[in-house]
């Protein structure tokens, strides 16, 4: 009898301990999913090795499943992607996933997962995600691209709400001589006393006044032309 408990709290410990990261991870997208749409003031600070350029300040506008917009009269660097935080653009395709371990980050509780692309055609060839055991939100993102270059993203929230208050993107790759020469015709957005070799740095993005299910019509996502 003894030995029969003994077995069957080792068989429960193992099974414990090794969670289904499929799973995991379509609760952090039916999480997201309860967001049908949604509009936010951002306010972007670039932080770039050998770019300057000024805090911008925009609004942005989403709607399942990716319709989104961007208005901004200033500069701004980053792909409409990187401004809307989405697990879809980090689930989408095939791929294969991976439990690593559960762990801490920031006093909260989290799974460690793993998601390798199972296509050659994706720019990505590794994403770690730190995903919130209690909210089935995500924290934190460490993602590899084909070209060696590693992009961490950590994001803040503010209360319970399921949308980022914050992104901060941190990375570091080297620039190819195509990257190179076309920063370089952008009259004076480079500094003339950095390498412009190697790409590094810290974007952060503050999201404030959001504006979530409203009903956001698909007419302000039209086209505008000129």
């Amino acid at each position: 009898m003894k030995k029969f408990l003994a077995i069957f709290f080792i068989a429960g410990l193992i099974s414990a301990q090794t969670r289904d990261p499929n799973k995991i991870l379509d609760q952090v997208k039916r999480t997201f999913d309860s967001v049908h749409d949604y509009q936010a003031d951002i306010e972007i600070k670039v932080d770039i090795n050998y770019l300057k350029t000024p805090d911008t300040k925009a609004k942005i506008y989403f709607k399942q499943p990716d319709k989104v917009k961007f208005e901004s009269k200033g500069f701004a660097m980053l792909p409409r992607q990187s401004l809307n935080f989405s697990p879809s653009h980090l689930l989408k395709g095939d791929f294969t996933s991976i439990y690593v371990k559960a762990d801490t980050l920031d006093g909260s509780q989290v799974d460690v997962i793993k998601i390798i692309p199972n296509s050659d055609s994706s720019g990505v060839v590794l994403s770690t995600l730190w995903i919130d055991r209690g909210r089935h939100i995500v924290r934190k993102i460490e993602t590899t691209g084909k070209g060696g270059g590693t992009v961490f993203t950590l994001l803040k929230y503010d209360g319970n709400s399921v949308l980022p208050a914050s992104l901060k993107f941190t990375f570091e790759s080297s620039m190819s001589e195509t990257q190179r020469m076309a920063l370089q015709k952008q009259d004076g957005a480079v500094r003339p006393d950095r390498n412009l070799s190697n790409l590094q740095g810290s974007v952060t993005i503050i999201y404030s006044n959001y504006q979530i299910n409203k009903g956001l019509p698909d007419s302000i996502f039209a086209e505008t032309k000129k």
